[in-house]
């Protein structure tokens, strides 16, 4: 069994960042709905009745193009993993910089 590493902070009324071991993610929305963006490239999207326990949930991730039946998926090139340490990073960046804005505004 691995471990997992997930933290969640609140900033505002229906927004909330998250850490985990595989990246930082934004989430958005009001109970029963919202939205995930993750510095990974995944965004979801959850809709549930509350206190009920039921809910949906859709997945994207950009920047995969399918593959077809059988065929082997391109290895990543230099480049490609370049532009994903820049989402990263500069998704980090912007965490830091909103969660640093509203903690100003709280205290």
């Amino acid at each position: 069994m691995g471990f997992r590493f997930r933290r969640t902070k609140k900033i505002l009324p229906g927004v909330r960042l998250n850490v985990g071991k595989r990246g930082v993610s934004m989430s958005f929305g009001p109970k029963g709905m919202k939205h995930t963006i993750s510095t990974t490239g995944r965004t979801t999207t959850t809709v549930g009745i509350p206190g009920t326990g039921l809910s949906y949930s859709k997945s994207n991730v950009q920047g995969k193009p399918k593959a077809a039946a059988g065929a082997n998926p391109p290895y990543p090139t230099a480049l490609s993993r370049k532009l994903q340490a820049v989402k990263i990073v500069s998704g980090i960046i912007i965490a830091i910089l909103i969660f640093a804005s509203v903690m100003s505004v709280i205290l």
